[in-house]
């Protein structure tokens, strides 16, 4: 029994954090309470497709995922594949208030719309993310330097190469289908009776 109680309190005393207060100003600003970030990035490799996204939790736990696509993208679209599955993990993680970062001008200007959207494939992209913030009390997608996103640069390069096992604490996951192509479809039933002939 003293065992387990001082195994309880090794790992509390191992995985307490420490609180806003010892951040500097700067970081303090980006960990407002309760929100949670999201930094993204897709990469197009000739016929390689991938992307990268980290979602930090507003005590700093961060999820790091590669997901390489089995479809042709564009660089933009999959920057724009790499938003929305961070989002669907921010939303299956019932997180409420989300800050998105992207290096991508052209899908942050997209979403502010201060750029109009004129290929049909994007205005789907778009209209998605937009359709999809709609679930978060407070929802902001902000640019961010290339030089500050490096290591969702790193994972979404890590996505579209040949490599066949990962190991650590990164989640590789296979796309089949665009996020703007899904459709959704009901089973059908056939019986086999009497009321069926």
């Amino acid at each position: 029994m003293a065992i387990k109680a001082q195994a309880l309190v090794d790992f509390v005393v191992e995985c307490t954090f420490p609180g806003p207060q010892d951040l500097i100003p700067e970081e303090q600003l980006i960990r407002t309470p309760g929100k949670w970030r999201l930094f993204i990035d897709g990469s197009v490799a000739g016929t390689k497709c991938g992307s990268g996204l980290i979602l930090s939790s507003p005590e700093g736990f961060e999820i790091c995922q590669a997901i390489r696509f089995d479809f042709p993208l564009m660089n933009n679209e999959a920057e724009y594949e790499a938003l929305l599955a961070g989002m669907e993990l921010a939303r299956s993680l019932e997180a409420k208030h989300l800050w998105a970062f992207s290096d991508s001008m052209l899908v942050v200007k997209h979403f502010s719309r201060e750029y109009e959207k004129r290929d049909p494939r994007t205005k789907a992209y778009a209209t998605k993310v937009k359709n999809d913030s709609l679930s978060f009390e407070t929802f902001e997608l902000s640019q961010i330097g290339r030089e500050n996103n490096e290591r969702e640069d790193a994972l979404s390069r890590l996505a579209s190469a040949e490599i066949q096992s990962l190991t650590g604490s990164i989640y590789l996951t296979e796309a089949k289908t665009p996020s703007v192509e899904k459709r959704d479809c009901l089973k059908i039933h056939q019986r086999n009776d009497l009321m069926a002939l």
